[in-house]
């Protein structure tokens, strides 16, 4: 499947879910990431942002069958995040 997913987190915890994430999709945008998963990556990607979310912070998961279900237009300078 496909996915993007974007996070609202206190700014001094958005290190954690960038390395979290990170390990199963593709920083793409301050805190938006995207990339195809497998289900078990799923679960597991699901169950670690289960266990790091505190009160008051959230986590936005859209999932597709397919990328190419996704049209993505973007406007601007668009950066490349690959620090991770």
């Amino acid at each position: 499947m496909y996915v993007i997913l974007s996070y609202d987190v206190d700014s001094t915890r958005t290190q954690i879910f960038k390395k979290m994430v990170g390990r199963f999709l593709h920083h793409t945008h301050n805190s938006v990431f995207e990339g195809r998963i497998t289900e078990s990556q799923m679960m597991k990607l699901r169950r670690c942002i289960e266990k790091e979310l505190k009160v008051n912070e959230s986590l936005i998961i859209w999932s597709f069958q397919a990328e190419s279900h996704v049209k993505k237009t973007v406007f601007g300078f668009q950066e490349e995040f690959n620090f991770l």
